[in-house]
C-alpha cells in the first residue's frame, strides 16, 4: 500500500515537475516573441530617426527642397514613438530608452534654428546610440543575439548590419551637409573622410559574411548584390565630394538618396534576418 501510494505520489510530482518547465518554456517563448516584436518597432524608429536626421542637416544647411521630406520624417518618428506606447511597461526602466525620449524632445525644441545645425546634428547622433544600446539591451538577454554579443553565427548579424547603418545614417547626414555648402567645413570633411574609410571595410565585410553562409545565400544573395552596389555607388560619391575644393561635385538631394538606398539596403537584410528568428507557426 505505501509503496502504491509512494508511486502516485512520484507520478503527480513528476506530472507538476513537467507542467512547470512546459509553462516555463511557453513564458519564455512569449517573452522572445514580444521582445522581437519589440525590436522591430525600434529598428523603424532607427530608420525614420537616421532619416529625419539627415533631412534636417541637409535643410539646415541650405537645401530647402528636402524640407518636405524633413516634416514627413518627423512625423514619422512622432507615429513610431506613439506606437512605443503599449511597451512602456518592458522598456520605461531602460536608462538608454529614456534618453532616446530626451534627445528627440531636445531636436525638437531647436530644430527650427538654422543656426543650430551641427548641434541638432549632435543631438540626432547621440539619440541613434542609446536607440542601438536599448535593442541591444533587449535583444540579447532574449536569445535574439547569440551568447548575449555579437558572434560570427549569421543569426546574430543582423545587430552588426544595424550598426553599420548608422555608420551609412553619419555618413549621409553630413555628406548631405557638405553638399549644401553651408557646412562645408575642413572638420565635417575630415569627419566623412573617416567614415568612408571604416564604411569601405566594415559593411562589406558583413555582406561577404552572408554570402559565404550556405543557409542564408539562397535568402540573401539578391539584396547582398545589390546593396554592394548602392555601397559601391555611394563610395563614389563621397570620393567625387571630398575631391571637389568647393564640395559641390554632388548635389545634396542627389547624394541623400544615394546614401538612403544603402541604407535601406542594410536594414531589408536586418529584416529578413530578424525574420528568421519568428517562432514557427503552430500546426
Amino acid at each position: 500500500m505505501n509503496v502504491g501510494l509512494f508511486a502516485i505520489v512520484s507520478l503527480i510530482l513528476l506530472g507538476l515537475i513537467v507542467h512547470a518547465r512546459r509553462r516555463k518554456r511557453s513564458e519564455t517563448v512569449r517573452e522572445r516573441a514580444r521582445a522581437l516584436e519589440l525590436v522591430k518597432l525600434l529598428r523603424r524608429l532607427l530608420e525614420h530617426t537616421q532619416r529625419h536626421r539627415g533631412l534636417s542637416y541637409g535643410v539646415m544647411s541650405g537645401e530647402r527642397i528636402l524640407a518636405g521630406e524633413q516634416w514627413a520624417a518627423q512625423q514619422q518618428v512622432e507615429d513610431i514613438l506613439g506606437e512605443a506606447q503599449p511597451y512602456q511597461a518592458s522598456i520605461a526602466w531602460y536608462d538608454s530608452w529614456k534618453e532616446v525620449v530626451a534627445r528627440w524632445n531636445d531636436i525638437q525644441q531647436i530644430h527650427q534654428d538654422s543656426s543650430a545645425a551641427e548641434q541638432v546634428l549632435l543631438l540626432h547622433n547621440d539619440m541613434i546610440g542609446h536607440l542601438i544600446e536599448t535593442i541591444r539591451s533587449i535583444a540579447q538577454p532574449n536569445g535574439l543575439v547569440p551568447h548575449g554579443a555579437l558572434s560570427a553565427a549569421p543569426a546574430g548579424i543582423w545587430l552588426e548590419l544595424l550598426e553599420h547603418s548608422e555608420l551609412l545614417g553619419q555618413a549621409r547626414a553630413i555628406g548631405t551637409g557638405i553638399a549644401a555648402r553651408r557646412q562645408n567645413t575642413a572638420s565635417q570633411r575630415e569627419e566623412l573622410a573617416r567614415l568612408r574609410e571604416r564604411l569601405g571595410k566594415h559593411p562589406y565585410e558583413c555582406l561577404a559574411h552572408l554570402q559565404a553562409d550556405p543557409e542564408l545565400r539562397p535568402l540573401v544573395s539578391q539584396a547582398v548584390t545589390d546593396t554592394e552596389r548602392s555601397l559601391d555607388l555611394l563610395m563614389d560619391l563621397i570620393d567625387k565630394l571630398l575631391a571637389a575644393a568647393a564640395g559641390k561635385s554632388v548635389h545634396s538631394a542627389v547624394y541623400f538618396r544615394a546614401a538612403t538606398q544603402a541604407i535601406s539596403g542594410l536594414l531589408a537584410l536586418v529584416d529578413m534576418l530578424l525574420n528568421r528568428l519568428e517562432p514557427p507557426n503552430p500546426a
